[in-house]
């Protein structure tokens, strides 16, 4: 059985639109360019790594918007859940990867933005490094946001490293003996607190091994003194790095496109703050919180594989939408050759009924044959029937036709 010209032609059409339809609205052809960005309001940091990477993006045809919340770990639950869809996080952060529990297996990282040193500050002026017990035993320690990303990681360091102190509270609303903030070394928070009185804090040796030995994402920093000011010195501290987070949902090529952008800006990045310089393609997979995302993983490689292996994935979803349309295909055409079958069937039925009638006259049977005849023929006209049963079934009529007509002479 056969479909006529017109039916092959609507199914063709048909299966092309459905995979122009998947092509068209993957990733592969349009790639995401509309992002949700989380960010922590009140955390100076972020929000001015924000204004950077929006501007950045909106000069390539992105289009951000900013969803903004009291504290880091709410950001990066919203990007969890698909409420957002990019946040920052301190690559050190372990805390918050806690308090998301299984939802933070759905981050990804995109890529480390920035260094970020760990700035210390004092009433008291210490000429060289100093133990954690002589910073931190039974002192008031101000953090940026109360329990907050920064909060949570001076807590975790103290308490790793058994050192005990009175209390954290937040900077602005309480007294403090010792101020510690994440930053730029020489940004605009470290040289306000320079200038309004306060010593910076050289760290001693000793915490310094202790902490990147335990957290392999910290590491030694040792930050220049200004070269105009006869009261500066070298201070030695850790550093770890500022992450951009993404959900795992969002498409290979987007994120591909999304790090391209950000690698290929540095330049531009860095005219806004120096500390983008530490923007590389050189990322060490082992220290990160979340696993790297299968889109910068392609860009990072883009120089070795091919467009399949690139595309495997998205290739083999196509390939088996096509097999299974061919196979539904195959079925229906089945299925209307049977129908068809059917019909030529109750109408061979019908011929032996009438040859069997032994009682009618050559007359009626002729009358009904000529009957049956006609209603095959309308029903063939109308593609219900294949041809080639047809002209089995119509040879017989004649052939019947022929018998009785000869009866009917004698």
């Amino acid at each position: 059985m056969k479909m006529n010209a017109k039916t092959r032609s609507s199914f063709a059409f048909g299966a092309f639109a459905l995979v122009a339809v998947i092509v068209i609205s993957c990733d592969i052809y349009r790639p995401q360019k509309t992002f949700r960005f989380a960010v922590t309001k009140n955390d100076a940091f972020y929000t001015n790594m924000f204004s950077h990477l929006k501007i950045l993006l909106e000069k390539n045809g992105y289009q951000i918007t900013v969803v903004y919340t009291d504290r880091n770990v709410e950001a990066n639950r919203l990007v969890a859940q698909g409420k957002a869809d990019l946040c920052f996080i301190n690559n050190v952060s372990s805390h918050i990867v806690e308090a998301l529990g299984s939802e933070s297996g759905q981050l990804r990282t995109v890529l480390p933005i920035t260094r970020r040193a760990l700035l210390g500050f004092s009433r008291e002026f210490a000429l060289g490094p100093q133990r954690a017990l002589q910073i931190f035993e039974n002192k008031t320690i101000g953090v940026e946001i109360l329990n907050g990303e920064g909060h949570g990681n001076i807590e975790e360091m103290l308490i790793r490293a058994h050192v005990p102190y009175a209390n954290i509270v937040q900077s602005d609303q309480a007294p403090y003996d010792v101020r510690i903030i994440w930053g730029s070394p020489y940004g605009k928070r470290a040289l306000a607190m320079l200038d309004s009185g306060w010593h910076a804090i050289s760290f001693s040796p000793e915490w310094i091994e202790f902490q990147t030995l335990n957290d392999q994402a910290l590491g030694p920093i040792a930050l220049p003194a200004l070269p105009g000011d006869l009261h500066s010195r070298t201070l030695q501290t850790v550093a770890t790095d500022a992450v951009l987070v993404i959900n795992h949902s969002i498409g290979e090529n987007a994120v591909y496109r999304l790090a391209e952008v950000i690698l290929q800006g540095k330049v531009s990045l860095v005219r806004e703050d120096p500390m983008y310089r530490s923007i590389t393609e050189s990322i060490n997979r082992e220290t990160l919180l979340f696993p790297l995302h299968e889109g910068t993983s392609s860009y990072l490689r883009r120089d070795t594989p091919a467009f399949l292996e690139r595309y495997a994935d998205t290739l083999a979803l196509v390939l088996s939408l096509m097999i299974i349309l061919y196979s539904v295909f195959q079925a229906v055409k089945s299925r209307m050759s049977q129908i068809k079958k059917d019909r030529i069937d109750a109408y061979f039925l019908e011929f032996l009924d009438v040859r069997s009638k032994t009682d009618w006259s050559p007359q009626e049977q002729i009358r009904r044959l000529d009957d049956l005849f006609q209603r095959a023929l309308l029903q063939m006209t109308n593609e219900k029937m294949d041809k080639g049963d047809f002209h089995i079934f119509s040879r017989l009529i004649q052939q019947e036709l022929t018998i009785l007509f000869a009866r009917i002479q004698r």
